[in-house]
Order: structure tokens, then sequence, then C-alpha cells
């Protein structure tokens, strides 16, 4: 991770919750969920209205800017 560092990426989990703000990727970086995406700018989401991760959002990865 610390050679991502000078990148300064943010680092978002695949499914957040809403209002989540992802953090720079750091050294100390800890990854704990099963999949992230690595972002530099602005990330569009949209709302999971089924299933088990209903009312959390997920990266849109078809948005591209």
């Amino acid at each position: 991770m610390r050679r991502l560092e000078p990148l300064r990426l943010e680092l978002w989990p695949v499914f957040t919750e809403a209002g989540f703000s992802a953090p720079l990727v750091t050294a100390q970086t800890e990854l704990s969920a099963p999949a992230y995406y690595l972002a530099v700018g602005d990330v569009m989401g949209y709302a999971i209205k089924r299933g088990k991760e209903r009312g959390r959002w997920k990266i849109d990865r078809s948005r591209r800017r």
C-alpha cells in the first residue's frame, strides 16, 4: 500500500453506507471488506433495492468521467 500512497487514491469498498466518505490509501490502510475499488475523482453509485445488501450503495463501474 505504501507504493500507492503518493498517487492519492481513494479506497472504496464495493458496498457502502449512504454518505460514506472514502479514505485515501496510506501505508497503514487495512483491508477488511471482501473487495475494493481504487478511484481518483468523482465516484458514482446507486442504491441497492433488493437482497441482503438492501439499503446500501454500490459503486457504478459503468459511469466513467
